[in-house]
């Protein structure tokens, strides 16, 4: 019996969260990194700047990696809407 890969399946799906969703993910994730890493405000742009290549490596693999596309959705949007979140109440003075 003949076992079937499933780490490479819905390869365009797979494909379009490497480039598109990633990119997204990781451009969102860098300004939202800043709002709360405890560091000094100047290190706390420079810093996540410094991940970002790092950031988009890791989601890139993960996209084709995981066994499951739908935990691959969840995971990314999750990120970008926690980054939002955490961009909005930085520049909207409030604390959630």
């Amino acid at each position: 019996m003949q076992r079937k890969n499933i780490t490479f399946n819905g390869f365009k799906n797979r494909t379009f969260l490497a480039i598109v969703l990633t990119l997204i993910t990781s451009v969102v994730m860098i300004p939202g990194m800043a709002t709360y890493l405890p560091l000094h405000k100047n290190d706390a742009i420079g810093l996540p700047t410094l991940f970002f290549p790092f950031i988009w490596t890791a989601l890139f693999i993960y996209s084709y990696m995981a066994k499951s596309i739908t935990k691959v959705w969840l995971v990314m949007s999750a990120l970008i809407l926690i980054h939002i979140a955490c961009i909005y109440f930085a520049l909207s003075g409030n604390t959630p």
